[in-house]
């Protein structure tokens, strides 16, 4: 008797798991006895296919790779063509459709995207690079205009990588989401292109240099605690992996067993400092927005305040990644921080913007702040601050959430 019995790839099985595993730990800190157990195989088998954990994060990383740019390959693209042509809303709702598309139909790739060395320093080249190895093909002028589309391509990105972490927390929370996905897909285009469109307003360069002599920082270092200025030594010198008891106890003078009055463990007091930083800069967006007269002048004075407290404390979005990778519950953390802010400023977005993109005021600015803050990771601090000489990157970021990336604004 022939069997027909289709044969188990389990390589493919342990590829998918690990993936699946990304998505709901929200990033590649899996362990291998966790895939093994999803397979339903001893942690062993796996070394059949994958000498290690690290060589199971490359294959990883090769599958993504070559289905992302699958995507674009085989077709006439307008960043293939030479001369470059403009990029038109057809073309471009294709290309955000097709994005949305595979992290939406494939679990655990946007997580795993996330916890990729590309989404670090340098992400603009690495990323272009592995494309141009995978077969799309990108022209050589394309690349040779990055400076000037850098903004463009980073808009979209974050943005995309915000609604759809938004997206999928609801869902995972079982929290009704409201849309179909091609609703969904459909908002998200046209906010990328258009922009709020919100026309009623201009802010002339006057009220501009206001609004930045309003947004200026001065931080006080006697308002921090000693525990606050440990931690920031600390993790300047170490990083977050870091920060450990034993080095705290050190900088505070105290023992390790004095140390355990004011915290229970060293996560404890990690978060315990990031929540003391979103309070600091949720009371200082409180502060600076009192006097704003609209939507526009909200936006940037935002937009600035969250630049000039994020270029003296680059290190608390740091903290804020590991805050959302070991699952500690910070949207509830950042909305509480948030609730002044966010009761003082919903009529007036209510009024301007209305429901036309964002569910809640909370969305809206939550998306504001991802636009300002993950430039500091995707780039790192030295890079910024070499930007920041060159480009005014807070009023391009303004200027593409006002009126998106359509050239015909230009």
């Amino acid at each position: 008797m022939i069997c027909n019995c289709k044969k188990r790839d389990t390589k493919q099985e342990i590829l998918k798991e690990s993936f699946l595993l990304c998505g709901e730990s929200k990033s590649s800190n899996f362990s291998l006895s966790e895939v093994a157990d999803r397979v339903g195989i001893s942690k062993t088998a796996i070394f059949r296919h994958f000498k290690n954990k690290d060589a199971l994060i490359v294959e990883m990383r090769h599958v993504f790779l070559d289905k992302f740019a699958e995507l674009f390959k085989g077709e006439n693209f307008f960043f293939s063509q030479i001369p470059l042509k403009k990029c038109e809303f057809k073309e471009f709702s294709l290309i955000v459709d097709r994005v949305l598309s595979f992290y939406m139909t494939n679990p655990g790739y946007l997580d795993f995207f996330l916890s990729m060395d590309t989404m670090h320093a340098g992400i603009g080249k690495s990323l272009v690079s592995a494309m141009k190895d995978c077969g799309v093909s990108i022209s050589d002028e394309f690349i040779a205009k990055g400076h000037q589309i850098f903004f463009k391509a980073y808009f979209c990105a974050e943005s995309i990588v915000y609604f759809l972490t938004r997206r999928n927390f609801a869902k995972l929370e079982k929290n009704p989401v409201g849309i179909s996905d091609e609703e969904f897909k459909q908002k998200v285009i046209n906010l990328l292109w258009n922009g709020i469109g919100n026309e009623s307003f201009i802010l002339s360069d006057k009220r501009k240099k206001e609004l930045d002599e309003l947004s200026k920082i001065e931080l006080q270092d006697e308002t921090e605690s000693k525990f606050f200025k440990a931690f920031a030594e600390i993790f300047s010198e170490y990083g977050i992996e870091g920060v450990t008891v034993e080095r705290i106890s050190e900088k505070v003078n105290l023992a390790k067993s004095s140390l355990y009055s004011y915290f229970d463990n060293k996560d404890q007091f990690i978060l315990e400092m990031f929540v003391q930083e979103v309070s600091t800069i949720s009371n200082l967006i409180f502060e600076k927005t009192e006097c704003v007269e609209n939507i526009d002048e909200l936006i940037y004075t935002v937009l600035r305040t969250e630049k000039n407290y994020l270029e003296l404390k680059p290190f608390v979005l740091m903290i804020h990644s590991w805050v959302t990778q070991n699952k500690f519950d910070f949207d509830k953390t950042h909305v509480l921080g948030n609730a002044k802010f966010i009761e003082n400023t919903r009529e007036k977005i209510q009024k301007q913007i209305g429901e036309k993109y964002f569910d809640t005021v909370s969305s809206f600015f939550g998306w504001i702040s991802s636009l300002s803050g993950a430039l500091t990771i995707y780039l790192g601090t030295q890079k910024l601050q070499e930007l920041s000489k060159k480009e005014d990157y807070a009023d391009v970021i303004f200027n593409l959430v006002k009126g998106g990336v359509n050239t015909e604004k230009e």
